[in-house]
């Protein structure tokens, strides 16, 4: 009788295959540029090494055996005491081997290595994460109140996925602590450096957590897609940043965007007017919706919420706001946006409200809501005052501004205008929730949503090869 292989690709969803789900194999780390696993590698799981070093991501080549890593992100920039915190991948490892090396990798910190069984074909790895700080006793994410330290968050893409993580400290962690995952462990033994690992489940949003005397950290997050994971739209706030108020000049810093085609959101300011000369992160320019523009105030100042829908180029670029026209003074600030796997972004509408006297808010800026046109998209709001943001409530989350010169909270300098965002919206309508200073203060808010799309053919469900053998 003839045998015959018949290839079907089929959608999970019509087929009623359960994923078998991703699982973490084994893991080892060192201070040195090479080392031997525990046990050799199993050809055809996957692979995931964290390098932190001088140079891992411009000259570094990572290993297991002869196989040689791909980069799963751009390096996380700026640097802790010397190193960038680099990630690598093999979807399929295709050698029997212990070995781990990274040559060429520079200044060296450490390197630790992963693996995990029952990850999906195309495509392995899920985007990547990435948090920066540059300042004492902030550890990557912090809350507005500064002290209250977030970790590394993840916000998976699928419905299952095995989260990766690692972070490099000035000083060194004590044991993590993680969120929404199960099936966890960790390794300090990179120079008490966190490496961290768990699977997750659904659409909560995960974290691996380092301790206080970690000190000043970069790190990486990424998935390994379990085999048959259905997508979930979602997106993670990578670095935020922002300038010191200006009078002369462009308003200008660096800005790490974690991955090729990331969204960056911008909120350019002036008083009392402007208009948008110049607002760039590297070589790509801004689009600012008109509906997403605030109007000139003598109390407030003007602001805009801007974006780029996608960057054309990862690692450290430089965020330029020149204002036209004839303002006094003038600020900008942004965030780097990692979209889940498979994922894109466009614009879908704004709202603005104003009010310049006789004002009644209180002391929370609750106007204006925003009803999305797709459930479960990226809202940002960006809220001016006469006097002073305080912070924000409800399902609003900031995360602190923690470069050089910041005030340490989701504030920028001096002016103490703040953005927050909700990374999935509910249904039906939305409205801003922004605690001020200053009862019944003057004052703008601006939020902009940004509706997700699935590039996968058939609305979200990875395609399933199966042999059957009559």
């Amino acid at each position: 009788m003839m045998r015959r292989i018949l290839l079907i690709v089929a959608l999970l969803a019509c087929c009623g295959r359960a994923s078998a789900g991703v699982a973490f194999v084994q893991e080892g780390a060192s201070t040195s540029t090479s080392f031997n696993l525990t046990s050799n590698t199993t050809v055809g799981h996957a692979m995931v090494f964290n390098v932190s070093s001088a140079a891992c991501g411009t000259t570094g080549v990572v290993k297991i055996g002869t196989q040689a890593a791909t980069p799963l992100s751009a390096s996380t920039s700026p640097t802790v005491a010397g190193f960038s915190q680099c990630k690598f991948g093999i979807s399929s490892i295709s050698v029997v081997s212990k070995a781990v090396t990274c040559t060429s990798c520079g200044t060296f910190n450490y390197i630790s290595a992963e693996e995990w069984s029952g990850q999906n074909s195309s495509p392995t790895f899920d985007i990547a994460s990435g948090c920066a700080a540059q300042l004492t006793n902030s550890i990557c994410q912090m809350a507005n109140d500064g002290t209250t330290i977030l970790g590394l968050r993840y916000s998976p893409g699928y419905s299952s996925e095995g989260v990766d993580f690692a972070v490099t400290c000035s000083g060194s962690s004590g044991a993590v602590t993680f969120a929404n995952l199960t099936s966890t462990g960790s390794d300090l033994s990179a120079g008490s450096n966190p490496v961290g690992w768990g699977i997750s489940t659904g659409t909560p949003l995960t974290s691996m957590k380092a301790t206080l005397a970690c000190q000043i950290s970069s790190g990486i997050a990424v998935g390994v897609i379990a085999s048959g994971a259905t997508q979930q739209l979602t997106s993670n706030v990578n670095q935020v940043g922002d300038t010191a108020l200006k009078t002369s000049g462009s308003a200008t810093f660096s800005l790490n965007i974690q991955n090729v085609g990331d969204p960056i959101i911008i909120e350019p300011w002036c008083k009392n007017t402007c208009t948008i000369g110049t607002l760039t992160v590297g070589s790509d320019t801004a689009v600012c919706p008109a509906s997403a523009q605030g109007v000139s105030s003598a109390n407030t100042g003007q602001g805009f919420i801007c974006y780029v829908l996608s960057a054309s180029a990862s690692g450290s670029k430089t965020v330029t706001f020149i204002p036209g026209g004839s303002p006094t003074q003038w600020q900008v600030s942004a965030q780097d946006i990692s979209l889940g796997g498979q994922t894109t972004a466009s614009f879908d509408k704004a709202a603005v409200d104003t009010c310049d006297s006789g004002c009644l808010e209180g002391l929370a800026v609750t106007t204006p809501s925003i009803t999305p046109t797709k459930t479960g998209s990226l809202l940002f709001n960006f809220v001016y005052t006469a006097h002073h943001v305080a912070g924000n409530a409800g399902s609003w989350v900031c995360y602190a501004y923690v470069q050089t010169g910041d005030n340490d909270n989701c504030q920028t300098p001096t002016t103490q205008n703040q953005s927050s965002w909700i990374i999935n919206s509910a249904a039906g309508a939305t409205a801003a929730d922004t605690t001020i200073g200053t009862s019944n203060d003057p004052f703008q808010s601006i939020i902009l949503d940004l509706s997700y799309t699935s590039t996968i053919p058939a609305g979200g469900t990875l395609p399933q090869v199966f042999v059957i053998r009559p």
